[in-house]
């Protein structure tokens, strides 16, 4: 049985991790300045913008971000 795939909202709780991931290179190449993004996804989260940001989980573990 493959492992199990999910998505649950972002919370603070996740902000240090989508930090260290927003600043890998390869993350920010794309992405942009990781301080200004981490603070769209806290906009996001606070409820000050009406995108919803989850995080994708593999067997419960954290594995990506959308939106």
């Amino acid at each position: 049985m493959p492992p199990e795939i999910g998505f649950r909202p972002v919370t603070p709780a996740d902000y240090p991790l989508l930090l260290a991931w927003l600043r890998a290179p390869h993350v920010r190449e794309w992405w942009g300045d990781p301080e200004e993004e981490l603070a769209l996804i806290r906009d996001m989260v606070e409820g000050r913008d009406t995108t919803r940001p989850y995080l994708i989980e593999l067997a419960g573990r954290p594995v990506g971000y959308i939106q």
